[in-house]
């Protein structure tokens, strides 16, 4: 589909309008050098830059009165972020002054020859200090000596701030460390209160299980004593083995705390402790499982108790290795039976490879004839 062109003599052009020729420079450079004229050109103009600054004024405050814009304090930022700022705050400040200073001794004018010979026709101390060094004048007023200790100041800060901050974080990682030994300290603490208070309780139940009327009788005496004496009607291990099996698991204790719990106005009987020494007399070697010397057809053998028939005991002897101390077990199980009498003594389970006896249990053995 083809278009055509239509030209109209109505058409015409009563004014003409042509735009203003701009600058060259203000078209070239980047956006911060076209901004930094736009500035300089607006701070020539004194009364519109006292305008613009007067309207930004009034929006401010109007968004401030409408709540828009809400003044920040530092103390509501965290404390590191306000550390830190706090930090940049005071080396600006440092800073600041240090260029006062190098701007105070640059503004310093040079004497003039009139001053330059009186002080050489008249020195004296004060007027010497005053005066710069002719290095002084050729610098604009700040001499090198001058320039040298500010160097040497800043070198000597820059020093002094690294020691700091490695003692700064020297003691931060002393802190961490104390706070977990605290940590674990306060876990130690809270676990040997909690057995004091277990063992406290364990101790007051068995005080209340031997202070039962099956378990042990009143004796007579007077009133006014606060704890009257109470006598036992069983031995120290039958009311041991009675209160295991009556208690809870986790309440359950070995002989001998048992024996200690038990108070001093609860004793036992006469013919009761008699008895008990008696049972306590029996060897210990006489346990299932337990590894003892016995002389057996003339010899020495190592071996474990397996079976106990009153006075008849079944032990499993092991072979020994010629006159070493290396002991096996045999591959046809060695079964023999032997009575209390000749059992030497009980000794500790075999270890290594090897199965050696320890050294007191090998001079036992050694010396058993």
């Amino acid at each position: 589909m083809a278009f055509v062109k239509e030209e109209s003599q109505d058409f015409r052009i009563e004014e003409v309008f042509s735009l203003k020729p701009e600058d060259p420079q203000e078209q070239t450079g980047t956006s911060k050098e076209r901004t930094r004229r736009y500035r300089e050109r607006l701070n020539q103009d004194e009364a519109r830059r006292e305008e613009i600054l007067r309207e930004r004024r009034r929006k401010y405050q109007e968004k401030k009165a409408r709540g828009e814009i809400k003044p920040r304090h530092i103390s509501s930022l965290p404390k590191q972020k306000r550390d830190r700022l706090r930090e940049v705050w005071r080396n600006t400040a440092r800073r600041r002054k240090m260029r006062k200073d190098l701007e105070a001794d640059l503004d310093e004018k040079p004497p003039s020859p009139e001053q330059l010979e009186m002080s050489h026709d008249s020195p004296s101390p004060q007027a010497a200090h005053r005066l710069p060094s002719t290095h002084a004048q050729s610098n604009g007023g700040l001499g090198e000596t001058h320039q040298h200790k500010v160097q040497a100041e800043m070198r000597r800060l820059r020093k002094e701030n690294k020691r700091l901050q490695a003692e700064l974080e020297r003691m931060r990682k002393a802190s961490r460390k104390m706070r977990v030994r605290m940590r674990r300290w306060n876990k130690v603490k809270k676990a040997v209160r909690l057995l004091k208070k277990a063992a406290a309780e364990k101790k007051q139940n068995v005080i209340a299980f031997l202070s039962r009327d099956e378990n042990s009788r009143l004796l007579a005496g007077e009133e006014t004593h606060k704890m009257q004496r109470r006598l036992l009607t069983k031995t120290l291990l039958e009311l041991h083995a009675d209160y295991n099996e009556t208690c809870a698991p986790e309440h359950c204790i070995s002989y001998r705390q048992f024996a200690s719990y038990r108070p001093r106005y609860i004793t036992e009987a006469a013919m009761h402790r008699d008895q008990e020494q008696e049972e306590e007399s029996e060897p210990e070697v006489l346990q299932l499982g337990r590894f003892i010397i016995v002389k057996y057809d003339d010899k020495r053998c190592v071996g474990q108790i397996v079976e106990i028939q009153g006075e008849e005991i079944q032990v499993n002897c092991m072979a020994q290795h010629g006159d070493k101390n290396a002991f096996q077990w045999p591959e046809k199980e060695e079964r023999v039976s032997c009575s209390r009498s000749d059992i030497t003594g009980a000794i500790s389970e075999p270890y290594g490879r090897a199965a050696k006896l320890a050294d007191l249990d090998w001079l036992m053995f050694i010396s058993t004839t």
